[in-house]
């Protein structure tokens, strides 16, 4: 067999099982596991492929962040059914911090029949729909709408004037989402969110990530926190969580919650 064509059929057994180890890819191929390493060496440099200590494993997808109006369109009935369980984690009285994202959007729209809740967000959108809500009646409280320069992108203010009001404030819960959520943790893809999320999490109580399942097991570019720095993550049921992720989030502590989705059948 020639290189080319080893390293092809190495490529397609990383792709299928996620991983491979250079003893038993030496075994298939039966060559050197000096050739394997070689081997190895070079797919990594074209591939999603990282080699790890005795062989090599399979990257997770990148995702980027998509601007707020795109993202509202996918998974809305998740977004929903995730929003309304975490909207039943408040209590009356909780002081709130919303992080930006069409998640959270639909945790706020949730929101219902609580009292005196005082609500931080960097989000015009979410700062906009829970002053309608409070007008309305769907409950009572105080919105606070972090000040600084807007990012149009994402319709919120992120930089260093809502850094510094961030870190002057305390809440008793803390409500984010994410771009992805990998063994390491959770993920964004923009820095200066990363950078938002991570103080709204150093300033809670009670840290609660909310996340469709699509979104586990993938990657993206800014680790903001690790499962020991959240206390739960709400998400649904649709796509399996792959079982290393399980573990890691298990052993971290972390409360998994699982919302159900409507029946459709008629």
């Amino acid at each position: 067999m020639l290189a080319k064509e080893r390293q092809s059929a190495m490529r397609e057994i990383i792709r299928r099982d996620g991983r491979a180890t250079i003893a038993d890819l030496a075994r298939r191929f039966n060559v050197t596991t000096e050739t394997v390493r070689r081997d190895l060496s070079l797919l990594s440099q074209k591939e999603p492929i990282r080699r790890i200590h005795g062989g090599a494993v399979l990257l997770p997808p990148v995702l980027h962040e998509y601007d707020l109006e795109e993202r509202k369109l996918s998974f809305p009935n998740e977004k929903r059914a995730i929003g309304a369980l975490a909207a039943s984690l408040l209590s009356d009285g909780d002081s709130v911090a919303i992080g930006e994202g069409s998640t959270t959007a639909a945790f706020a729209e949730a929101i219902f029949g609580r009292k005196d809740l005082l609500v931080t967000t960097c989000s015009l959108e979410i700062a906009s729909l829970l002053h309608r809500k409070i007008k309305r009646g769907d409950f009572t409280g105080t919105v606070v709408m972090l000040g600084g320069v807007v990012e149009p992108r994402i319709g919120c203010v992120i930089g260093g004037d809502c850094f510094a009001m961030l870190d002057r404030m305390y809440f008793n819960k803390a409500f984010f989402g994410a771009t992805a959520i990998s063994e390491r943790g959770v993920l964004l893809w923009d820095n200066a969110e990363a950078q938002f999320t991570s103080r709204l999490i150093a300033h809670a109580e009670t840290r609660v990530c909310v996340a469709e399942s699509e979104k586990f097991g993938k990657n993206s570019y800014f680790l903001h926190s690790e499962f020991g720095e959240i206390d739960r993550i709400v998400t649904d049921a649709t796509v399996p969580i792959p079982e290393p992720i399980l573990r890691a989030i298990r052993q971290a502590g972390t409360e998994l919650s699982f919302a159900a989705l409507p029946d459709k059948t008629i």
